[in-house]
């Protein structure tokens, strides 16, 4: 059962990828043919803005998620209900605390681009694009970590997939009519608003919720996670935040372009490995220790394979995109060698600490390893504030880079002295030879001279260097992850046979 849900969360998280790929594709590039990289850049700076209020949830969803895994594995509804409601109120107070908080920023943030833009033009699009926000904490967000608890997420993803493609329809249309920006916004926002209504209504139908079921307060230790949280949002958020106050819209939107294209491949990963927390939270609350053991050897050779593999394309190819998708948008260069590897490689390091990111957190060891999280954010600030002004995104990227570093190293450490015992130089050496093998195939596909002048010229290089990583990640497997290698293809298998 585990198993049918983990595939069902990665394809129907891989087929949301699909669609947001193109939304990410098609919405920021007509936004800079349209209405120029300026307004691109102030749209990208108010949504990381906005998405501030998450600081607010503290971790607090890493927590409910520990708290589900036991109930759910014993089928107790009435402690799952109890969560969940409790987890409601929380959620609802940072909603109207949310809405406090888009009042300030209405209020400061238009005096930042007072001399590209005026304050009511800004004003109005911080309040239009707060809407969906304001949904997502009122109505959607506790059902979305109950469904993630019990390997159901793939529910989210498939009323998500919906909305995201009347998103689609609705931006191309408007702005090909050339409307204003505050009106394609505030289609896409009252179109992201009715994903967690929606949301909500089936989860309290399946789960057959009674609202007043919360005579006791089942989440102790609310903001254990909050650590984990700053370090994980800082990581997604920082940048662009410094580089508005430091740089401006037109820096950010490029900053922008490059954090479009690694993200996409950081979502990618997460969605392909959807519901392994989880799996991991259901062996702990079940006492499985020798499967929680092989599972993470499992999970390891996954992800060190598709991090090296995917990030080595788009390390070789990405300026060649980046030149098709920019093309004839004149007001900005949008060519940065140098930041846009050390970004790639800063989101290698971020991507091989997820096998043990998750077993932390599915064991919920979240004040145990909180100190790692402070570091890492001071790190990421520190040396990011210091750089920024006089190497712009190479500095901000440098500031990523090594706090990704340390906390990865940490996590590592962890893992292997506490949780899943096993020699830290084994699991570091593994590490090593993948990191390895991504700077082989960067500086060997970084030799080869080809021109992109389409969409489709740069997608069959792609394509190219792709099966050539993918090829050498194969035999590095092999020789690395070889037992581990050899139970995926019998799961693989056994999976085919099970849907014939």
């Amino acid at each position: 059962m585990r198993g049918r849900k983990i595939t069902l969360n990665a394809v129907a998280g891989l087929s949301l990828h699909l669609v947001m790929i193109i939304y990410n594709f098609i919405f920021p590039r007509l936004v800079m043919q349209i209405y120029g990289s300026s307004v691109n850049g102030l749209l990208q700076s108010i949504t990381q803005f906005l998405s501030y209020i998450a600081l607010l949830d503290a971790g607090v969803s890493a927590v409910i998620r520990v708290k589900l895994y036991k109930p759910l594995a014993d089928g107790d509804l009435k402690m799952i209900q109890r969560i969940v409601n409790s987890a409601k109120d929380f959620y609802k107070k940072i909603s109207y605390s949310f809405v406090a908080y888009t009042a300030v920023i209405a209020i400061i943030l238009p005096f930042t681009y007072k001399a590209h833009f005026d304050f009511g033009y800004v004003l109005v699009l911080i309040l239009i694009i707060a809407i969906s926000t304001f949904a997502e904490y009122f109505f959607g967000i506790s059902y979305t970590v109950l469904l993630e608890a019990d390997q159901c997420k793939y529910i989210s993803y498939l009323i998500q997939i919906i909305s995201v493609i009347f998103n689609i329809i609705a931006v191309v249309i408007l702005i090909k009519f050339r409307l204003s920006i505050h009106l394609v916004k505030l289609a896409t926002a009252f179109i992201f608003a009715m994903r967690p209504i929606v949301l909500a209504l089936y989860c309290r139908r399946r789960y057959r919720f009674t609202p007043n079921n919360k005579a006791l307060e089942p989440i102790q230790n609310k903001w254990v996670g909050f650590g984990h949280h700053i370090a994980y949002f800082l990581h997604t958020h920082t940048d662009i935040v410094i580089l508005t106050f430091v740089k401006g819209p037109l820096v950010v939107s490029v900053y922008s372009v490059y954090s479009m294209i690694i993200n996409a491949l950081q979502t990618l990963l997460g969605y392909i490995s959807g519901g392994i927390e989880a799996a991991f939270g259901n062996m702990i609350a079940k006492r499985e220790k020798e499967n929680l053991a092989k599972g993470l050897k499992v999970y390891e050779m996954a992800i060190f394979s598709l991090t090296t593999t995917f990030f080595s394309t788009a390390a070789v190819t990405i300026f060649g995109f980046v030149k098709v998708y920019t093309a004839g948008v004149k007001d900005v260069d949008y060519i940065i060698p140098n930041a846009a590897i050390i970004l790639i490689f800063a989101e290698v390091v971020h991507c091989l600490r997820k096998p043990y990111e998750a077993v932390v957190m599915a064991a919920g060891l979240l004040k145990e390893t909180m100190k790692g999280a402070f570091i890492e954010t001071g790190l990421n600030l520190g040396i990011s504030i210091i750089l920024v002004w006089r190497y712009g995104i190479v500095g901000v990227a440098v500031g990523t880079l090594v706090a990704m570093l340390f906390r990865t190293i940490q996590y590592t450490v962890f893992v292997s002295e506490n949780v899943v015992i096993r020699p830290l130089a084994e699991v570091l050496t593994k590490m090593m030879l993948f990191v390895a093998l991504f700077f082989t195939l960067y500086l060997i596909g970084n030799k080869v001279s080809f021109v992109c002048n389409s969409y489709l010229a740069w997608f069959g290089w792609a394509v190219c260097v792709f099966m050539i990583s993918g090829i050498c990640v194969l035999i590095l497997d092999y020789i690395v992850f070889r037992n581990e290698l050899k139970y995926f293809i019998s799961y693989g298998k056994n999976l085919l046979k099970s849907r014939r």
